[in-house]
Order: C-alpha cells, then structure tokens, then sequence
C-alpha cells in the first residue's frame, strides 16, 4: 500500500517541477546574484527526480548525474574554471534530456488528459528551453564572442558568467518560440544553425503534443460514449 508521501508525490511531481522551473524564469530575474541561478537549479535537479521515481534503474543513473552536476556547478562557481562549468553544463544538458524524455514518455501514455499531463508537457518544453539555452552557453565559453555581451538598464556589458546564463535563457525562449526580437544575435554560423534548429523543434514540439493530446482526450471520450 502506498503511503501518503508516495501518494502525493506521484500526484503532484510535475506542478512541483514547474514551480521550481517557473521561479527560475520568474523569480531569479529579479535578483542580481549570480549565485541564485545555480541555487535554483540546484533544486531543479532534485526536483526533478521525481519525474523517474517509477524506474529504479533509470532513478538512480539520475541521482549519479544531479549529484555530480550540483558538485561540478558550485566547484565551477567557486573556482571560476571553465573547463568546470563547460562539464557542469554538458552534465545538466545529459540530465534534462534524460528527466524531459521521462516526462514526455509519461505525458504520451496517459489515457487522461489530467492537470499533471498538462504540468508535464509544459515542463518538458521549458526543459528543452533550458537545454538549448546551456548549449549557447558552452558555445559562448569555447568561443567568446559567439554571442555578443548583453548590456544593463545602465549601459553596463554583463561579463559575469552567471549572470550571462539568463540572457542565454532568454534568447533560447525567445528562438524556441520564434518571437525573435533581435537584441541577441548569434555571430557564427554555428550559432546561427542551432538557432534555427531550436526555432524548428520548437514549433514541431508544439504541434506534435498539442496533436497528441487532443488525439487523447478524444479517443477517451469515445471510449465513454
């Protein structure tokens, strides 16, 4: 039997994920601590382990991943290394790909269309933002100017890698749903074919889950009927 954690758990594992995804965009923009957005996904990747609680092997090939990310993300803030924090973004990449496919394989599944569905394929796009967003990341660390620095309200070039990944963020969501408000411009051809990829994934993902999910609710109501 299970108990009321698991219950609860199992419930609400995808609105608490979007919480925590929700105040990374929402919340940290308006603080200008270049620690907060490590704190935030740091929790983020604990969080988000929630999402493949049902598959033991999968869970704890999870956990090895988080808890060496967090390890190699805060040795990277402390030290300053890039080697450090190009690994520490290559791991996030390898732990959001795997925790949004175990999302989506859940939320494709589903003969329900429920507020945790509906959590859950909100989570993985905002995931596959942040995926896109750590590859612009690690291009601009390999190849400083691959992205041209960002300034403040004030005229100020932001140069503290933390600080920066927020504008990477953006400019992915930005690219994700082809919005393009042009701010931000990749300068390499690199950049710029990855940012079309992402513009046309984005637009594909939408139209194959908003599909997917209407085929559901569907097909469920004819089961009823």
């Amino acid at each position: 039997m299970k108990s009321t954690k698991e219950i609860l758990l199992q419930r609400f594992r995808f609105s608490f994920i979007l919480l925590v995804l929700l105040s990374l965009y929402l919340v940290v923009p308006f603080f200008d601590v270049s620690f907060l957005t490590d704190f935030v996904i740091t929790i983020l990747f604990f969080a988000a382990l929630a999402a493949v609680t049902q598959k033991p092997q999968l869970f704890w090939v999870a956990v090895v991943i988080a808890l060496v990310n967090v390890l190699v993300t805060w040795g990277a803030y402390w030290s300053g290394n890039e080697k450090l924090s190009v690994l520490a973004k290559v791991l996030q990449i390898l732990f959001f790909l795997l925790i949004a496919g175990a999302i989506l394989a859940k939320v494709f599944k589903a003969k329900r269309i429920t507020r945790e569905t509906v959590a859950g394929a909100i989570c993985a796009y905002l995931l596959m933002g942040t995926i896109w967003a750590d590859v612009y990341g690690i291009m601009e660390i390999v190849k400083p100017g691959t992205f041209p620095a960002y300034e403040t309200a004030s005229g100020e070039k932001i140069t503290d890698p933390h600080l920066r990944s927020s504008q990477f963020h953006y400019f992915s969501f930005v690219t994700l749903s082809t919005l393009g408000y042009g701010d931000i411009t990749p300068k390499t051809r690199e950049a710029q074919s990855l940012a079309s990829m992402e513009a046309i994934i984005g637009q594909l993902f939408l139209a194959v889950l908003i599909a997917r999910l209407v085929g559901q609710q569907v097909s469920r109501r004819d089961e009823e009927d």
